[in-house]
């Protein structure tokens, strides 16, 4: 049942939007950690993030009303270390490693959890189109983020961490206030939807325990023998992983694999442009492929606001796998007709397109999911899984890609095809639950049906 009970849907709208800047930079913490101790050996940060996806993933199932609100307070204030100590690093010992890098390592994925859980708030509530675009942002704003770390990492100052922290302080003002003014409580997802994505949650620690060839160039190894032999490893792990995230995607039932496995598909494919796209555009000034990420965002989220949010995500998507398909096969020719000039344009170009087409598919795959409850377990859970797996997967065709004109070409094949896919899936996923089934709800007193989820 789609629950009207929200007295200010714009708070909750306001409070989620907030809560994606905090999340943007609650990226920096790695860039807090590989500064503050050098260490990314340190087991929290294995462990830290998945045990934070799998418990707001139980805390979601157990208190859809209130864990929302929990979840982006503890969040936020989890997030509030790295920024703290990009401004005074001395401040921080080496006693201070492992807490350090818990609290820190829970940030990300227990926003992203309380953010998904908000924006399903803010559809029930009856803002159905606010609902889905916010859905769609939250995806997509931390790979989004690490992008625009990545090209900023050597330049941060005190801006970013000051905004940081005001960043997280309104976002734990704002949950609080917008929890109060929340009436009911968004859909329950049902514990095979819970349990499915919690358990998809854990698939990525496959990388961790099986662990790839421990020889490499410096210890004798010829460097295309060691990555052949990495990549076949990462292409197992991968294909283990996903595998194991497909299963648990089905205990959770059809909904939640077919739209898992799509916005996974999705964002991994993604996910995996981010380096190619960073060797294309090292000679570009820092400011315009960060302008180019967040125009596109909030052009992908103002067009992920119509119905037609499908169509838009599916044509978009279409052109970006053109573009790729172009590059890979200039790249492979003997004589490529173009060079570094061209691939400055049509890069963020590429960029632009990819991210407002993102936007909006992954927007839909929320609208499909919002009414049962399940948008966390399968975009945060599934996902995860799927988007590890294909991160392996694809791995395995870089690194085999020795005698490429371009060391990134052999990225957009596998790219590619996983793209295609979810545009499949996503459409599928479309036909079969654009319109929530309606629940009737027995009135005793007033002998009247609620049909409130029609539609």
């Amino acid at each position: 049942m789609i629950n009207t009970g929200t007295r200010s849907p714009v708070l909750l709208v306001v409070c989620a939007a907030v809560g994606l800047g905090t999340l943007a930079l609650a990226q920096f913490n790695t860039v807090g950690q590989v500064w503050a101790f050098g260490n990314l050996e340190n087991d929290a940060l294995v462990y830290g993030p998945v045990a934070g996806l799998v418990l707001a993933l139980l805390a979601w199932h157990l208190s859809p009303r209130r864990s929302w609100v929990d979840l982006l307070v503890f969040g936020a204030l989890c997030a509030m270390p790295a920024q703290v100590f990009l401004l005074t690093p001395k401040s921080f010992a080496g006693w201070m490693e492992t807490p350090y890098l818990a609290v820190s390592s829970l940030a990300a994925p227990v926003l992203l959890v309380g953010l998904l859980g908000a924006a399903s708030a803010v559809w029930q509530a009856g803002s159905r189109a606010a609902g889905a675009a916010l859905i769609g942002a939250t995806l997509l704003v931390p790979p989004l983020a690490g992008l625009v770390i990545a090209l900023v990492v050597f330049g941060v100052g005190a801006f970013v961490p000051v905004i940081g922290l005001v960043l997280a302080a309104a976002t734990v003002v704002l949950a609080v206030v917008a929890g109060r003014q929340q009436a009911e409580a968004p859909s329950r997802p049902g514990w095979r939807v819970t349990l499915g994505g919690a358990v998809a949650g854990l698939t990525p620690l496959v990388f961790h325990f099986w662990r790839g060839p421990d020889t490499g160039p410096g210890n004798g190894m010829d460097p295309e023998t060691y990555y052949l032999l990495a990549g076949r490893h990462l292409l197992a792990a991968g294909l283990v992983v996903l595998g194991a995230g497909l299963l648990a995607g089905l205990l959770a039932g059809t909904r939640v694999l077919v739209t898992g496995t799509a916005a996974g598909l999705l964002l991994g494919g993604l996910g995996e442009l981010t380096w190619p796209a960073m060797f294309d555009i090292r000679g570009l000034p820092v400011g315009i492929p960060t302008a180019v990420v967040i125009v596109a965002l909030a052009v992908g989220v103002a067009l992920a606001l119509p119905r037609a949010r499908v169509l838009v995500g599916a044509a978009g998507l279409g052109v970006l796998v053109l573009g790729l398909a172009v590059l890979w096969l200039v790249f492979s020719a003997d004589d490529p007709i173009f060079g570094a000039g061209v691939t400055h344009v049509l890069t963020p170009v590429l960029m632009f397109v990819g991210v407002v087409a993102a936007v909006a598919l992954l927007a839909s795959l929320g609208s499909v999911l919002a009414p049962v409850g399940a948008v966390p377990a399968a975009l945060a859970g599934v996902v995860a899984a799927v988007a590890a797996g294909v991160d392996g997967i694809v791995t395995y065709f870089t690194f085999t890609n020795f005698g490429a004109r371009s060391t990134t070409s052999g990225t957009f094949p596998p790219v590619i095809v996983a793209l295609l896919c979810a545009i499949g899936l996503a459409v599928l996923a479309h036909q079969l639950w654009r319109h929530p089934r309606p629940v009737v709800q027995p009135q005793p007193a007033a002998g009247r049906l609620d049909t409130a989820g029609v539609g």
